[in-house]
């Protein structure tokens, strides 16, 4: 599974915990936030989780997460460390590729915005130039014969 709907979903759970630490479900069946859930009643009958939320700039997105078919009787604290190692890098590659971004459609919006410049200013002085004509064409072309 790639993604479970948030009234059901154990990430909600991960993502809206105060602690920084790893969300874990040893065995989601005799749990009893979890144990009427139909991820674990039914497909995929989870008994497992452990999640770690990715923290973008200060806001929680999402998780990365453990799930498993068979409960466990441990999750240690090192496995509890890698997981929240994993989930930091994963919310540091996805920071710094929305940053990257950002700062593309920056360099995209400033150089639109010089094209633009260039392009409508010599238009506006051909425009204006024209219009001028149009008012004055006599006088300009008396300017014209007197020279």
């Amino acid at each position: 599974m790639d993604e479970t709907h948030r009234n059901v979903a154990f990430c909600a759970y991960a993502i809206l915990s105060t602690s920084p630490d790893v969300f874990v479900v040893m065995d989601a069946q005799h749990d009893e936030r979890f144990c009427h859930n139909p991820l674990v009643t039914g497909p995929p009958f989870i008994k497992f989780y452990a999640g770690a939320a990715l923290e973008v700039e200060q806001v929680r997105i999402g998780t990365l997460c453990i799930i498993d078919t068979s409960e466990r009787t441990e999750f240690t604290s090192e496995q509890r460390l890698n997981l929240k190692r994993i989930a930091d890098t994963a919310a540091e590659l996805i920071s710094n590729y929305r940053k990257k971004s950002l700062e593309a459609n920056y360099c995209v919006d400033q150089l639109m915005g010089d094209m633009m410049h260039n392009i409508r200013t010599p238009l506006m002085s051909m425009s204006m130039a024209t219009s001028l004509l149009e008012k004055d064409k006599n006088n300009i072309l008396d300017i014209f014969l007197v020279v």
